[in-house]
């Protein structure tokens, strides 16, 4: 383990590496061409979850699945101009493909464009010669933009929206101080080290906070503008081991010897709560301060499938190959069912007394109507940019939203026509 990652080795030449945690393997193969450079072939889960990845002669990411392929997503590059730019994302069921989002570029390929399945651009972007982003616009419409200058490097010395709100930045680079002004005359103070970790900062009120800082980079000591302190210990592998207050309490947290997961956590007054982990580092125990267990029961993909708490009560979960619950069973044993949409929405919640709720959406996943078994129906309208313009309620009751170019709400009309 260095610099809070995992890495491993074998003699086929193929590199895992995963965080502090273990929570993310990623896997690495040579490719054919040249055994030089890694390619990723695998992201997983220390239960062997995994998403695979699939790649064409020209070293393109063109899919992305997990074995059971309950996700299946394909990316297609469509512009000749830019052949390695992917163009839009697609999931396929086994039987439908479904669209996911489409990308556009301008003339220098860089992404000019975020397109949803059902049309709605959710961001646009502009970039000067340099190809510094220079502006956007969200899909209500609110738009930004941003002054560049040269310093070391590119900084953003203005920004500004189309609603007028914006600021200035100024940098003094001798001092480590960053200085933001804004339209309003509200001014903030960042004071950064050689490190370009911040160390002081003055808030709108001319209040200072400050920041300590070890040789790791981590964060040793806090101070609000009344001088209350609070401390923090680590270590030898990085986590954190202590956190003092500026009363002298102390929180003191232990962890397991090879992954950054908390063993367990002692308060200042001595009560502690102890953690347990299975083989795979999935939570198994939890013991409070009182000593009351909770056990969580896990399947073979760490799904967790019962959990006993400290009465011995338990609860039961079923799961679907995407991971998502179906079947949630209580103490009492009644039982909730679930249906998803392929792309892994709620379609249908049928309570253990047989009621269904059914959901259905637009084609970028926003909810357009909501049915219950009584007969009820609630729907809601959303316009080209994405935003909720009408909801019709069960008594078939309407409420408009009216909205300003920035996607600002400016008016809403209720049942009675009031606005």
């Amino acid at each position: 383990s260095s610099e809070g990652i995992i890495i491993r080795r074998n003699e086929s030449g193929d590199v895992a590496i995963a965080d502090d945690d273990g929570a993310v393997w990623r896997l690495y193969k040579p490719t054919r061409a040249n055994p030089s450079i890694l390619r990723l072939a695998s992201l997983s889960d220390e239960y062997g979850n995994a998403l695979l990845t699939e790649w064409d002669e020209h070293g393109r990411l063109v899919g992305l699945h997990d074995e059971p392929r309950a996700i299946d997503v394909t990316l297609r590059y469509d512009d000749e101009r830019f052949p390695q730019r992917v163009t839009a994302a697609s999931h396929f069921d086994g039987n439908q493909t479904w669209p996911l989002m489409q990308w556009g570029y301008d003339a220098r390929g860089q992404l000019a464009s975020a397109t949803d399945a059902s049309g709605v651009v959710t961001r646009e972007y502009r970039y000067n010669d340099d190809g510094l982003m220079v502006w956007h616009r969200l899909p209500g419409g609110l738009e930004s933009e941003y002054r560049w200058q040269k310093f070391d490097h590119w900084r953003v010395v203005e920004n500004r929206t189309s609603t007028g709100d914006g600021c200035r930045f100024t940098y003094d680079l001798a001092a480590g101080l960053t200085t933001v002004d804004h339209y309003d005359g509200q001014t903030r103070k960042h004071y950064w080290n050689a490190q370009n970790l911040i160390v002081r900062y003055v808030d709108e009120r001319g209040e200072n906070w400050r920041y300590e800082w070890d040789d790791n980079e981590l964060l040793t000591r806090r101070i609000d503008p009344l001088g209350n302190a609070v401390t923090f210990v680590y270590g030898e592998m990085g986590n954190r081991g202590q956190e003092i207050d500026a009363d002298g309490n102390t929180r003191t947290t232990t962890w397991l010897e090879h992954r950054a997961l908390p063993a367990s956590i002692i308060e200042a007054d001595g009560s502690a709560t102890r953690f347990l982990y299975d083989e795979h580092h999935g939570l198994k125990r939890v013991v409070d301060p009182m000593g009351q267990t909770t056990l969580l029961r896990r399947d073979e993909f760490g799904q967790v499938v019962e959990e006993v708490d400290a009465a011995g009560n338990s609860r039961y979960q079923e799961y679907n190959e995407a991971g998502q619950m179906v079947r949630a069973t209580d103490c009492s044993g009644r039982v909730t069912q679930y249906r998803y949409h392929p792309l892994g929405w709620l379609v249908a919640e049928i309570s253990a007394d047989g009621e269904e709720t059914r959901y259905r959406y637009d084609a970028a996943g926003r909810p357009v109507q909501l049915d219950r078994s009584e007969g009820w129906t609630e729907s809601l309208k959303w316009n080209e940019r994405g935003l909720p313009v009408k909801h019709a309620g069960a008594d078939g009751k309407e409420s408009e939203f009216r909205y300003d170019e920035a996607g600002r709400l400016t008016a809403t009309r209720n049942t009675q026509g009031e606005e």
